[in-house]
């Protein structure tokens, strides 16, 4: 029962590992596209090991919850797991947040399970070229002690001429020094618009070392079957093979599960290990889409008073949201400014709504 827990434990943890590293992929790969009336989007993906004595699947141990809003765009992800009593427990959380449906900044919180309530980890800022393409992702670690975030990474993206990411570069904020440190690389190979390789490398001694690699394969019809990891062992200086993931998918062609093997050097064979599930629903894309732009905002940055230029003269709702996604102000006001003065510095989202359309908005401004 112990070698059980401590494998989930252990798949968990990869689990999570695979959650955070995807996602920033499919950051940089995956660039807006809502010109559709419906958007199939992921509503969940459910984690079950495999047992190999018995041959069967036990019960879900990890689950992934998504939400959205109206406009499709992603606004919250929950990561959770089950406790020994068999009952779902918060694990990460990540909010996300849009400007005219761009996401602009994120949140992580990890669940603490002394205090029963989510605690501030990451947060994320969010950077495009004047393609629309995303080309740097901040990073800012929550700071327990003085209660303040604090610069500590970026991840800059590098696209050819088919806007395909290339290159993604890592660097680390050095606070003595108060400088950029490279940290690491991932370089993306493709063939026929297929992404086929991605190697990650460490810089070590001012020098790239690779030190992993993912290699995906496809169908004839464009969708993956397969993905195998593999680790570079600097003694032999060889590529070792870890693990691979099988794909299978619906009559839609989107991703119904897959299944992931662990290679067992000593038997030389392909071990099952777990299988995740996605389930798929459909978003009807809102009538009001956040593209059209019905309000703007200045000064920004502003230190008292914000202006809202609007092309109507009905009453709005206003709302200010803080990075945290904490509700910090609400006004229904006619008038064209609101007072903002007895805001903290930082960063904040104004969200819009015209009384009598339900026109909404979304605006970042930075409060000095």
């Amino acid at each position: 029962m112990k070698k059980q827990i401590f494998t989930i434990l252990l798949i968990v943890i990869s689990l999570f590992t695979f959650a955070q590293d995807n996602e920033l992929d499919a950051l940089f790969e995956n660039q807006p596209n809502l010109n559709k009336e419906v958007v199939n989007v992921l509503e969940s993906t459910y984690s079950q090991s495999w047992e190999v004595v018995t041959e069967e699947y036990l019960a879900p141990y990890f689950r992934v919850l998504y939400s959205y809003d109206d406009n499709a765009n992603r606004t919250q992800v929950l990561l959770e797991i089950k406790d020994v009593e068999d009952n779902w427990i918060p694990y990460v959380k990540y909010n996300y947040f849009f400007t005219n449906n761009v996401r602009t900044n994120g949140i992580k919180q990890d669940w603490d399970t002394e205090t029963e309530e989510y605690v501030n980890k990451r947060q994320y800022f969010y950077y495009y070229n004047d393609d629309g393409l995303l080309i740097d992702i901040q990073t800012y670690i929550w700071d327990l002690e003085n209660l303040e975030w604090y610069l500590n990474r970026n991840d800059l993206g590098t696209y050819n001429e088919a806007n395909e990411l290339i290159e993604r570069i890592q660097n680390t904020w050095d606070l003595e020094l108060e400088e950029w440190r490279l940290s690491g690389k991932y370089v993306y190979e493709y063939e026929d618009g297929n992404k086929t390789r991605r190697t990650r490398y460490s810089r070590i001694d001012n020098e790239w070392r690779q030190g992993s690699k993912h290699e995906y394969f496809y169908l004839d019809n464009g969708l993956r079957s397969d993905d195998y990891y593999y680790t570079w062992d600097n003694d032999i200086e060889t590529w070792i093979t870890k693990r691979k993931q099988e794909y299978f998918h619906n009559d839609a062609g989107y991703v119904q599960y897959f299944l992931s093997y662990n290679w067992d050097e000593e038997i030389a064979e392909w071990t099952h290990t777990y299988r995740q599930t996605y389930n798929w629903m459909e978003i009807n894309v809102g009538v009001n889409s956040l593209n059209n732009t019905l309000f703007s905002v200045k000064p920004n940055p502003v230190s008292d008073y914000l202006s809202i230029d609007s092309t109507t003269d009905s009453s709005l709702n206003i709302s200010i949201y803080n990075s945290l996604g904490q509700l910090v102000l609400q006004n229904n006001t006619i008038q064209s400014s609101i007072n903002v003065s007895a805001l903290h510095k930082g960063v904040y989202f104004l969200k819009i709504i015209e009384n009598n359309t339900n026109s909404l908005q979304l605006v970042q401004f930075i409060k000095e």
